[in-house]
């Protein structure tokens, strides 16, 4: 089967700091899906719940990636909030970074990633940070060959 997906140019961008909520878990590649189908909404109820709206995407961070993932799965805050049970304050990190935006299916991410990573070593950079992925649209409410991500690694 032909699979369509498109990546935008690799950019050098300029980020602030973000406060964020998570749940940290740790899972196989193919079971990504439904644990983010469980954490990120709870996520977001708990933001909700505390007065505050969501003040950007939910996104997944790649903490360590072997045959198993560990990673971090929630949404940025306006301000920083205490966690309760297995949801987390953090931070997404500032400074420069990498981003791309993947448009496709999401289990062809790897793709986009496989572009930042190229583009690092031609250019001479680092990662400094974990990267994450930032969903733009909701793969519930288009196909799955619109669905676009934006990916972001900090250098």
């Amino acid at each position: 089967m032909n699979q369509t997906v498109t990546t935008s140019e690799v950019e050098v961008v300029g980020l602030s700091p973000q406060s964020v909520l998570t749940v940290q878990r740790e899972s196989s590649p193919q079971d990504l899906g439904s644990h983010l189908a469980d954490v990120l909404p709870r996520v977001y109820q708990y933001i909700l719940a505390q007065g505050q709206q969501p003040s950007g995407r939910p996104f997944m961070r790649y903490l360590e990636m072997t045959d198993k993932f560990l990673i971090d799965a929630g949404m940025a805050v306006i301000k920083p909030l205490d966690g309760q049970d297995d949801i987390k304050p953090g931070e997404l990190p500032g400074g420069v970074a990498l981003t791309t935006l993947f448009t496709g299916e999401v289990h062809l991410v790897g793709t986009a990633w496989e572009a930042i990573f190229a583009f690092a070593r031609e250019e001479g950079l680092e990662k400094r940070a974990a990267g994450w992925d930032e969903y733009v649209n909701d793969p519930a409410s288009v196909s799955p060959k619109q669905v676009q991500t934006r990916l972001y690694l900090p250098v």
